[in-house]
């Protein structure tokens, strides 16, 4: 009897290390800033680490990539702010 190797089969979900393949539209092309230090500034409101507000840092994934590169965009912005408050 000859054994079926893996790689000629179709992938199952109880193979160890399969995931399924993206969908499109589940490719993010901005990264999150996220540096996994979440916490978040009382008088600006802005996350200490990543520089974005807790409502951003919540809808990230929902958001449009024009969209997160502008947050990305604005981190200078907000870290200068951010410097400020913090006197």
């Amino acid at each position: 009897m000859i054994e079926t190797i893996s790689w000629m089969r179709e992938p199952r979900a109880c193979d160890i290390g399969f995931s399924p393949p993206l969908l499109e539209k589940d490719i993010m092309a901005v990264d999150s800033p996220c540096i996994s230090i979440c916490k978040f500034d009382e008088k600006t409101g802005l996350c200490i680490g990543c520089l974005r507000t807790k409502d951003e840092c919540k809808q990230w994934k929902k958001m449009k990539d024009k969209h997160r590169a502008r947050i990305i965009d604005e981190r200078p912005r907000r870290r200068a702010k951010l410097k400020k408050h913090r006197k």
